[in-house]
């Protein structure tokens, strides 16, 4: 097996978050009070006092501004963000670079490879459908445009416990819930795209990429009432995504992102998509 060439590679920027709270006259509150504009805020959102850890330190002369219960365990929600990114930071650097190896086995006779492709993921958070068809259009500049084998997705560089993505908010098919892959092509997403037609009085769906397996079926009835909503949370079943109920078009054009599809499946619907429309076979 002979490495065939590394394609694109994704960086990791270094990302510098700044936090600022901004108080009036927070001076003299103790560790058991809040400024009273902050609590009206608070209320107005709904957010008890309880549920609020504060804690504000000059960085030039490390004197300590305000704090409020910041000795009290919380849930972080995306705060966690933070943690792990400077782990990544401080671990693999800001200019990590990752990687996605191509490899073949076999043999090259003029345009035909009579082998298999292989594809080695790194885990690349950046893979997505641009970039994986500039991958795919790399391979074939190489001179290769037929394959005679099989199409390999490597995916073992990551040794992961199960993950069920409807865990976090009942919504596994949501791409914010999808678990880590090595070669997660395009976070495995759908966008569907909803637009208002109002010559026709019907709404128009379409989805990017198309892939033939997965059917959209629309079942939406077209309004001019007032957009207070519209229906964005759809059945899906058997690799169908059913979109019912009514959509204003005071809405506007809407789009959501969905996964569907298990990960080889939807690498193999890409990659036989995107490699035809280079003329390969």
């Amino acid at each position: 097996m002979r490495q065939f060439f590394y394609p694109v590679h994704s960086i990791m920027n270094k990302t510098i978050v700044f936090i600022t709270l901004l108080f009036s006259a927070v001076n003299g509150f103790s560790n058991q009070s809040l400024p009273s504009n902050l609590t009206r805020s608070l209320n107005k959102l709904g957010i008890p006092p309880t549920a609020v850890s504060l804690y504000a330190k000059n960085l030039s002369t490390e004197k300590l501004l305000f704090e409020y219960d910041s000795n009290q365990q919380k849930n972080p929600a995306s705060v966690m963000k933070l943690v792990t990114t400077l782990g990544a930071l401080e671990i693999l650097g800001p200019a990590y670079r990752w990687k996605t190896e191509v490899y073949f086995r076999g043999e090259i006779s003029g345009t035909t490879l009579e082998g298999d492709l292989i594809i080695k993921g790194y885990g690349d958070p950046n893979l997505n459908l641009e970039s994986f068809w500039v991958l795919l259009n790399k391979i074939q500049s190489k001179g290769v445009k037929n394959i005679t084998g099989n199409v390999i997705l490597d995916r073992s560089f990551f040794e992961l416990p199960h993950h069920d993505p409807s865990n976090f908010d009942g919504k596994p098919h949501r791409p914010y819930n999808l678990g880590p892959d090595a070669l997660m092509i395009n976070f495995r997403a759908v966008q569907i795209n909803l637009v208002p037609n109002k010559k026709k009085k019907q709404i128009d769906i379409y989805s990017v990429p198309h892939l033939d397996e997965l059917k959209l079926v629309n079942n939406l009835r077209f309004t001019n009432k007032p957009c207070w909503n519209w229906p964005d949370s759809p059945k899906i079943q058997n690799k169908q995504i059913i979109f019912s109920g009514s959509f204003s078009s005071k809405c506007g054009e809407k789009q959501r992102f969905y996964s569907i599809l298990p990960p080889d499946q939807y690498a193999e619907l890409l990659f036989n998509q995107i490699w035809g429309n280079l003329d390969g076979s």
